[in-house]
Parts: structure tokens; C-alpha cells; sequence
């Protein structure tokens, strides 16, 4: 993956911080991977008729767009990862690094060399054995990098989360937000509703709400540019040892 500058990687812990989850902006460099995304979430998510992708039960199945979409989300985990494990291993916050917990200290030294391994075979090794299956999870000597992480789609018109802690390392979230589109009501009614004005009507169906360390909660889906994507630490994370050098 591309590494992250040290102003960047610095802007995504201050935000997990301060608000429990990141804007990262994704890199001009790699114009293919919010290709990728804006095609999975305005196309393919948007003409589903069902929640979410995978669906809860019957068969999956792996169009050419969401592997690419996989493939691009995969890719900008493995950075926004790489960066904060970087920042954790040269954090001032740990005043003396003889006190840092061996938990800290091992779990950094296994992901790092986890990364090494993604770096090494970069995505070509996805969806390689079977066409709707990401990783070959028969290779347990070592196992594929990162083999435990999923990717869903999800349209909100037909359905909704309920409120939950993610329990893996980081989760990265890509939005396509529509804001407003022609309404049918007419410009009288309009003009008493400011939301109504030029025939326009706001078509959000929900957002994506997350609560900070202080209990506050944040809508994510306001905060959010077109070019961005939302980062938050998962429990494994922060069972790791490695959050607290962050101060996260």
C-alpha cells in the first residue's frame, strides 16, 4: 500500500481522538481505488434490492466490481493500519519505552510483519481459488494476510443497523450520500419548508452515527467529503496494548 505522509497519519489520530473516528483523504496517486468505490456504492449498491451484500442467506456472488471494490477498501485499511502502527512505535506519549507492555510490543512486531506479507504479494492474491471468496482460507502455514477481513455492501433504503461495537482491528467506510433530488411537491408547498426550496427534497434515508469516547455522538454522513473515507478502531485494536501509546 501507499504509506501515509506524517501530517496525514498525525490528522487521523488527533480526529480518532477527539471524535472516535477519521476523515482520511484518499491519495490523487491511486485515482483507481475512489473509482472503485463511487462504482460499488453508486451502481451496484444503489440497484440492489435487498440490505446488504453478501445477503444473510442463499449464494454470493462476486461481480468484477466488488472485487475491485474489495481490492481498493482492503488497500486503504492496510495504509491507515500501517500508518498508526508506525505512529505507535515512535508515539511521545510512551515517556519510557522499557514500560510499554510486551503485549504492545509483540502484537506491533506480528502486524508489522503481517503487513510485510500483504506488501509482498499485494492484492493479487485475492479472490485467486474461487471468484466469490476473497481469500483461500486453506492456507494456514502462514495464512493469507489479513484473511479474517470482510466487506459489505448496503443500501439503506431497505433496511438499517442496529447500534454495535466493531470488534476487529479498524473498519474503513466508504459513503455515497445523496442530498437532495427533484421533488414531486409542488413550489407553493415548497416555499413554506426551506428543505423544499427549488422543488429540491432531501432523500437521506439514515446516516452513519458514531459515539465518541465522551458518549457524544456524531453524524459521520455530515462530516464526510467525496473523497474521503471514515476510519475507526475496532476492539481488537484496542485490546492490543498499542492504542493506549496513541492515547486512543
Amino acid at each position: 500500500p501507499s504509506a501515509m505522509t506524517p501530517s496525514s497519519i498525525h490528522s487521523m489520530i488527533n480526529q480518532l481522538r477527539s471524535r472516535g473516528f477519521a476523515c482520511h483523504s484518499l491519495s490523487k496517486n491511486q485515482p483507481w481505488i475512489l473509482n472503485a468505490l463511487q462504482a460499488a456504492t453508486q451502481n451496484d449498491a444503489a440497484k440492489m434490492n435487498q440490505f446488504r451484500f453478501p445477503p444473510l442467506e442463499g449464494p454470493i456472488h462476486y461481480d468484477d466490481s466488488k472485487r475491485l471494490a474489495f481490492r481498493a477498501l482492503l488497500e486503504v485499511a492496510t495504509t491507515c493500519f500501517e500508518g498508526l502502527l508506525v505512529a505507535s512505535s515512535s508515539s511521545s506519549s510512551v515517556q519510557d519505552k522499557r514500560q510499554e507492555s510486551s503485549l504492545a510490543h509483540e502484537n506491533r512486531k506480528r502486524y508489522m510483519g503481517i503487513l510485510r506479507q500483504y506488501k509482498e504479494r499485494s492484492s493479487s492474491h485475492l479472490f485467486q481459488k474461487n471468484p466469490n471468496e476473497p481469500f483461500d482460507n486453506t492456507i494456514r502455514n502462514p495464512p493469507q494476510p489479513f484473511s479474517s477481513s470482510f466487506f459489505n455492501l448496503f443500501n439503506y433504503n431497505h433496511g438499517s443497523l442496529n447500534a454495535h461495537k466493531d470488534r476487529s482491528l479498524l473498519t474503513v467506510i466508504y459513503s455515497h450520500v445523496p442530498t437532495m433530488i427533484p421533488s414531486p411537491i409542488n413550489s407553493a408547498a415548497n416555499s413554506t419548508n426551506t428543505k423544499h426550496d427549488n422543488n429540491y427534497s432531501e432523500v437521506r434515508r439514515s446516516a452513519l452515527w458514531i459515539k465518541d469516547s465522551n458518549n457524544q455522538w456524531h453524524n459521520a454522513d455530515q462530516i464526510i467529503q467525496s473523497d474521503q473515507i471514515v476510519v475507526m478502531v475496532g476492539e481488537d485494536f484496542e485490546t492490543s496494548g498499542i492504542s493506549s501509546s496513541l492515547g486512543l
